[in-house]
């Protein structure tokens, strides 16, 4: 009787290679590919129900003060109303960041949206001002660290301070 050698396991009914043994060698099961991780979504959108006056030819940042709507945010706490005028990135990665704002009426000068992260503009728009009110949209899409802070600014150019009637802002990671 021929029997395998200590070299050689025995699994299931088929004998497994290990230096040099014949035999027909078992390929193991094919693994299942694990389940999805669900990943929250990172995002913050934020209001400003009241008018900021906009001092004349000075940029400056849109205030969401304690009494901002925060209309949906995630347990990231992106945005806090002890620092009112930003959003505080807290997971490293690509967002897009988008903010809408209206000016009252004046048809003087320029009205300027920009928004920031950190110093680096990432998107700007800037057009004429209007006998009705004034309406700017901007958006733009970044790469941010952990930590990097957001800010949305508006300028004007009227001759006197001109209110900002509303803003909107919001930020989310793609």
């Amino acid at each position: 009787m021929n029997h395998p050698p200590m070299s050689a396991y025995k699994k299931d009914t088929t004998y497994v290679s290990v230096t040099g043994v014949e035999g027909t060698p078992e390929e193991p099961p094919p693994e299942e590919p694990p389940e999805p991780v669900e990943i929250p979504a990172a995002y913050v959108v934020v209001t400003r129900p009241t008018a900021q006056p906009i001092s004349n030819a000075n940029q400056t940042d849109i205030n969401f003060t304690s009494s901002a709507v925060i209309e949906a945010h995630t347990s990231d706490g992106m945005f806090s109303t002890a620092l009112p005028s930003r959003i505080t990135i807290k997971r490293s990665g690509m967002y897009i960041a988008t903010a809408n704002v209206m000016f009252a009426n004046n048809a003087n000068g320029y009205r300027m949206l920009r928004i920031r992260v950190g110093t680096k503009e990432i998107a700007r728009l800037s057009i004429p001002g209007r006998a009705a009110s004034t309406m700017l949209s901007a958006s733009g899409v970044f790469y941010a660290a952990y930590g990097a802070i957001v800010t949305f600014s508006v300028e004007q150019t009227s001759g006197a301070a001109l209110d900002m009637t509303e803003a909107r802002a919001g930020v989310v990671l793609l």
